[in-house]
């Protein structure tokens, strides 16, 4: 059985914002500047991209269910499917066409 009380035992990520800034650039192709937000389990960055558009860089939890966070992009996708005009946050893809990316370290 899980131990579904671990997530609120582990600390939130702590990537370094250049690692970020890395990773969002190699694997989003988007350059910008981070800002940390304060988050309770997870890692987030304001992203404001050079072209001027304004992104979440959000860094789940690794102690978070895998089926939780594929259920968040499942919901937040299919409000932008089925409701584009719907005020909701939306899913940037990877440059390889993925919904979500692993990081480790």
């Amino acid at each position: 059985m899980s131990d579904v009380f671990l997530v609120m035992r582990t600390s939130p990520p702590e990537i370094k914002k250049t690692a970020a800034e890395n990773l969002l650039q190699d694997q989003y192709g988007i350059d910008g500047i981070l800002d940390s937000l304060v988050s309770e389990h997870d890692q987030n960055f304001r992203v404001r991209s050079a072209s001027g558009e304004s992104f979440v860089l959000k860094i789940m939890n690794s102690a978070k269910a895998a089926a939780l966070t594929s259920f968040r992009v499942a919901v937040i996708s299919h409000i932008a499917e089925v409701d584009p005009s719907f005020p909701a946050p939306r899913i940037v893809q990877t440059r390889d066409g993925a919904k979500t990316t692993m990081i480790f370290g």
